[in-house]
């Protein structure tokens, strides 16, 4: 009974993740399709043009060109809930920048971390029925990539700071991810391929214009991407040459505003004199975006899913979110939720911990799905800067 409602949801798992139900626009390699962050899955998926905060190579690989520091990041969900519970999502991932160069890598190379679809534990019998073994059936996903943003490596060349930095006032990044997915479903019917995403983000502080790079009590951000996943038409070979298919090609174009308001000055002064709060963030920082996202498949069927949603976070400690997934082909039109917290340790290293809720098929009858991560992060310029004090 186990393996029948896994083989259901391999069946169906298109239909139930946030994806097409259009059989002319699927493509194979699911798990290269599903969203990475949960941040941005509160947010309703919108990720493309949101520099700020925990960045995500999945869904615009320029965004690590605003990476700092070291992040090690841990995420699972039970992905069709209500439907097959042996069904799970997993990633590991680590991303590190600095000074405008940034890069994430997740199995390739070393082999720490991937990004797994796990379908569960099937069992093989003969033609009597006897059980005589059991394998799992996965997909798999190893990748790296880079990002790089203009203005900040500019800056860190030139050693420029406060009012002459290039990257107060703007910046242009460029970033590209390439993939090794494995999809194993049955023995003897097994397939492997390399893909490659790209992105680029352009961002302008109208706050800073306006204030000729002098701080202030407010700033505002404003900021563009664009992402191409799987861009490559490499295939998928299945138990011989004639059974191919293709990934699902995404274009996605998004666009997000930022604006924070800093500490009142009687708070900041307090924080002073304990260093272990030194890291926190502005007092409020609200955040919106917006993505729309076309896919195109080998057998030429395309659809359009749109995202929308906010971020409101205090002290960079709570973060509240909530958005929009709208997929009319997918029969998803429903609203998103998440909250975020995070124990920073001055400016050196933080913990946190994030959560969402995403919808099904709005006539499937399944429940949302539930969505957690943990990530740490340390900040090694930091620490060199202090030299160990």
């Amino acid at each position: 009974m186990k393996g029948l409602r896994s083989m259901c949801a391999i069946a169906c798992v298109c239909a139930v993740v946030s994806v097409s139900t259009n059989a002319n626009a699927q493509g194979t390699a699911r798990s290269m399709d599903i969203p990475q962050s949960i941040r941005a899955c509160g947010m309703g998926g919108a990720e493309v043009a949101v520099p700020w905060g925990v960045t995500s190579a999945w869904g615009n690989p320029a965004t690590l060109g605003f990476a700092q520091g070291w992040r090690w990041e841990e995420s699972r969900a039970q992905l069709v809930p209500g439907l097959a519970s042996d069904v799970w999502f997993r990633t590991e991932r680590m991303t590190a920048g600095f000074g405008g160069l940034g890069v994430a890598w997740s199995g390739q190379p070393g082999g720490a971390g991937d990004a797994r679809l796990d379908y569960g534990v099937f069992e093989q019998t003969d033609l009597s029925g006897n059980v005589i073994g059991t394998y799992r059936s996965f997909e798999r996903v190893r990748g790296w990539g880079f990002g790089v943003s203009a203005a900040t490596f500019v800056d860190r060349l030139g050693k420029r700071d406060g009012a002459r930095s290039l990257a107060r006032y703007g910046d242009v990044a460029f970033g590209e991810y390439f993939k090794d997915c494995m999809i194993s479903f049955v023995p003897g019917f097994e397939a492997r391929a390399t893909n490659r995403d790209w992105g680029v983000l352009a961002r302008v502080s109208p706050s800073a214009l306006l204030r000729r790079g002098a701080e202030g009590v407010w700033d505002a951000d404003l900021a563009l991407g664009h992402s191409r996943i799987n861009s490559e038409d490499h295939e998928f070979t299945f138990g011989g040459e004639d059974q191919r298919a293709l990934p699902s090609q995404i274009s996605r174009t998004g666009v997000a505003a930022t604006m924070s308001f800093a500490q009142p000055t009687a708070m900041r002064s307090a924080f002073s004199y304990l260093p272990v709060l030194r890291g926190l963030g502005p007092f409020v920082r609200v955040t919106f975006a917006y993505d729309s996202d076309v896919a195109d498949s080998y057998g030429g069927g395309h659809w359009r899913v749109k995202h929308s949603g906010f971020e409101a976070s205090i002290l960079g400690v709570v973060d509240l979110r909530a958005g929009h997934w709208k997929d009319t082909p997918g029969e998803i039109d429903d609203a998103t939720r998440g909250i975020g917290l995070c124990l920073p340790l001055g400016n050196v290293a933080a913990v946190r911990w994030d959560y969402a809720e995403t919808p099904q098929a709005d006539n499937s009858g399944l429940p949302d799905v539930r969505r957690r991560s943990w990530s740490m992060w340390v900040n090694p310029a930091e620490i060199i800067r202090r030299g160990g004090k």
